[in-house]
Order: structure tokens, then C-alpha cells, then sequence
């Protein structure tokens, strides 16, 4: 469990220099001014600003954080103002971000929705980020801390564009804790409006002692601006103060090591769980206008390719490796078994070319049509006779592609064969191109 005096604390934000962006967090920005802290206060009314009008070491501005000119200016103020800026607090989160996906929306099409909401939640937090910066670079001082502001409020209901103003507010402190490592500054967050609850539970109590009243998000807004480490989620659960993981930190040393051990550990797990159940890994394409309604089940970790029909799922032809080898393969059609090889075990990864035997007892020879395209060829070896073609019509992970037979009078079983030994040279150029003995088997439509 970690733990702080609460009077200790307050005594580290002597003669800091504190922003905040928004007025909605006043009384920790009276309780940084009354322990000594110089502070300047963003107000976006004159209401907020009497509010804190008579506060020692408190000043207060007009800022709109949706304009990024009036945002450089608040900093330069702040400069001029508290001689060094040491903390800063982007509070300026806003909870009545209009829903223009709501049903109940009845904004015309034509008429530009209220963008306010996303101009101070979004483009707020980047310009406070952006000249904070550069007001932590003119500091001198190696304890600088931003504390990004993650609570948008106790809603019931967060509506989609909400959600999406406040997403920066939960990624920016990663990006400021990198770049923190080498500019002498760190970030913290509080009470993180999407963090799930998985990840609070994983959270460690902090120990807030000598607290008189109630802890709220103040005491959460000292902690995250006095805690030595970065990145941490200061987060009030139940009035108490929880450290909750950040779910993006970055690993070093010894826990990365610590980190990928496990992943390795874990993958030889599901490997196990998914050899012991093949039917998990399948990888399908279509072949209709060939075969009717037709699919085809590659099976990763065997190496196997399955033809079947659709939705009978009856098998019309395998292919699997030989042994030893993921290039060469043979193909069974019922009873019979034709090898697909390059006639050479040590030549078979830097061939482009594999030989088989139709059921009819024409020697065939398939091999790519294009170096830089996955287009296949297959001839007769006798007269060089082209008897089909398949050339791609899509890149994307699934191959597709237009299988053209120019075979005529070929049965059934010839037929297949071609198909199948088209399909074994999309899956060798793939895992050639891989670099691996493994990865999926692309196939294409008949044409």
C-alpha cells in the first residue's frame, strides 16, 4: 500500500507555480494559494472568477481553451505572473457535449452541430499540452508534473461523442510521460472516466493521513501533482484514494522481460488447446463456380488443406505436407494420391515451380506467372500447353482471385487437382514470403 501525510504534502507546494485551466476545481486551487503556491486560475465567466476574488497568491483570466491564441496567451501570462510554471492541472473538461447521435436529435442536416463540447474537451487538452510544454522548457526546475483532468463528471449515461471528446484525456498522459523521460517532467492522471473496472480493481490503496474531512477529487489533484513516480491513475473510490495501472505503460528492464516470458507462455498454452482442436484455426475462401457451393479450410498448425462442400461440409479433396517439408505436398482426391513436388527437398524453398500428375495421367507443371504478382500458371509438360491461369483480383488478407481452365474435356478429378495444386502454390508463396513455416492459405474463386 502506498501512503503520504496530507500536511507533507501540502508543505512540497511551497512556492510552486500552479495552473489551472478551468475554475471547477477552485477549492484545490484555494488549498495550493493558501499553502504557498502562486496560482493562476483559467475562468471562462466573471461568476467563477468572483468566486475566487480575495485569495492570496491566486489570480485568475478569461480563457476559452478552444482557442488556442487565447491558450498561448494564458501561458505567457503565467510565466510572467508566477515567475516559473511547476504544475500544471488540464482541468477543463466538460460534461454537456451535445449528442448528435442521438434519436431525439433533431439538428437539421444542413445546420453545423454544437461543437463546443469537443473544441474544450479535445482541442482544449492538446493546446494546454502544447504551451504548457513550452512553459515547463523554460523551466529550469526537474519537478514539473502535468496532471490531466479524466473525469467528466458523474454521468449515468455517457453518450458516444462524449466518450470520443474525453478518449484524448485518457491517451495524452502516455504520450506525455515519454516524452517527460527526456525533458525532465512528469504526468499523472485522476479519476480516468473510462477506465474499466477490471483495471480498478487491480488498483493499491493510497493512504492519505491526516485528512480532517471527506477525500475528494482535491486531495486526488495533490497527490497526482506531488507523487514522485509518473504515470499513475489517481483515482477516489468509495471516499479513498486508489493508485490504479495505467494500461499503457511502458515496460523495461527486467519487467519487459518478465512481461514477454509470460506472453510466451501463455502462446504455447493456446497452442496446445488448439492442437488438441483443429476444427478452432480455419481460414475459408470460396470456390462456388467450380465446384457449385464449394469452401476451402486451410488448418495452420497441420498444414492441411480441406476442400468440402457447402452446407454439407462433405469432403471433396485434401492436401497436406509431406514429411519434413512445408513446400512440397500431396493431394488426395478419395482413394487417390498425387505428389506435388519440385523434385528436389533443398531446391523446394527457391523453386517457383512444382510438378504433379493429373488422375488422368497428364504431367502437369504449376509455377508463378509474375515475380511481382501472386499470379500462377499451370501447363501440360508434353506439348507446353497452358491448361489454367489464376490471377489475383484482391491483396487483402483473404487472396481472392479469378481461376481461369482452359482444360477441356478434363473431368471432374483433373479438374480438381488443378484447383488444388493452384491453391498449394498461393499457400508456398505465402509462407515464402512470410519467412515461416506457417500462415494462412489463400485460395480463389473459380472463373
Amino acid at each position: 500500500m502506498s501512503s503520504g501525510d496530507y500536511q507533507t504534502l501540502l508543505k512540497s507546494v511551497k512556492n510552486k507555480g500552479v495552473v489551472f485551466t478551468a475554475p471547477k476545481d477552485a477549492d484545490a486551487a484555494i488549498m495550493f494559494a493558501q499553502n504557498g503556491a502562486k496560482v493562476l486560475v483559467g475562468v471562462d465567466s466573471t461568476e467563477a472568477a468572483q468566486k475566487l476574488q480575495g485569495v492570496a497568491n491566486l489570480s485568475t483570466h478569461q480563457l476559452y481553451v478552444g482557442d488556442h491564441l487565447q491558450v498561448e496567451a494564458f501561458f505567457s501570462l503565467a510565466i510572467e505572473l508566477l515567475g516559473n510554471v511547476d504544475i500544471i492541472v488540464a482541468n477543463a473538461i466538460r460534461a454537456d457535449v451535445q449528442d448528435w447521435f442521438s434519436p431525439e436529435n433533431k439538428i437539421p442536416t444542413n445546420v453545423r452541430p454544437d461543437m463546443t463540447g469537443v473544441q474544450v474537451n479535445m482541442y482544449g487538452q492538446m493546446f494546454a499540452i502544447h504551451y504548457g510544454a513550452n512553459a515547463f522548457r523554460k523551466n529550469p526546475s526537474a519537478d514539473k508534473v502535468f496532471v490531466i483532468d479524466g473525469d467528466a463528471g458523474d454521468i449515468a449515461d455517457q453518450t458516444p461523442i462524449l466518450k470520443s471528446t474525453i478518449e484524448s484525456n485518457y491517451s495524452n498522459p502516455q504520450g506525455l510521460d515519454s516524452s517527460g523521460k527526456t525533458e525532465n517532467w512528469r504526468a499523472n492522471i485522476i479519476n480516468p472516466t473510462l477506465a474499466d473496472q477490471v483495471l480498478l480493481s487491480r488498483g493499491k490503496p493510497y493512504a492519505l493521513s491526516g485528512v480532517s474531512d471527506k477525500i475528494s477529487r482535491r486531495h486526488a489533484i495533490l497527490v497526482a501533482a506531488t507523487i514522485q513516480s509518473s504515470l499513475e491513475s489517481v483515482v477516489v473510490i468509495d471516499g479513498a484514494l486508489v493508485l490504479a495501472p495505467y494500461p499503457d505503460i511502458a515496460l523495461h528492464g527486467l519487467k519487459k522481460v518478465k512481461a514477454r516470458l509470460l506472453f510466451i507462455k501463455r502462446a504455447m498454452l493456446a497452442v496446445r488447446k488448439i492442437s488438441a482442436n483443429q476444427d478452432k484455426i480455419k481460414k475459408w475462401c470460396t470456390a462456388a463456380i467450380i465446384f457449385g457451393c464449394t469452401s476451402l479450410l486451410a488448418r495452420k498448425l497441420l498444414y492441411k488443406i480441406v476442400l468440402r462442400t457447402e452446407p454439407q461440409q462433405q469432403v471433396i479433396a485434401t492436401s497436406m505436407t509431406k514429411k519434413l517439408s512445408w513446400t512440397n505436398y500431396d493431394i488426395f482426391i478419395g482413394e487417390r494420391a498425387i505428389a506435388v513436388d519440385s523434385h528436389s527437398f533443398w531446391s523446394a524453398m527457391w523453386s517457383s515451380k512444382r510438378f504433379f500428375t493429373l488422375p488422368s495421367g497428364l504431367k502437369c507443371v504449376a509455377k508463378r506467372r509474375s515475380k511481382t504478382m501472386m499470379s500462377f500458371v499451370v501447363t501440360e509438360l508434353l506439348n507446353n500447353t497452358i491448361i489454367a491461369t489464376y490471377e489475383p483480383t484482391s491483396y487483402s488478407y483473404r487472396k481472392a482471385g479469378a481461376l481461369r481452365l482452359f482444360a477441356v474435356g478434363h473431368d471432374q478429378l483433373d479438374l480438381t487437382a488443378i484447383f488444388m495444386a493452384i491453391v498449394i502454390m498461393i499457400r508456398i508463396d505465402k509462407d515464402t514470403q512470410a519467412g515461416i513455416a506457417s500462415g494462412a492459405v489463400a485460395g480463389g474463386g473459380g472463373g
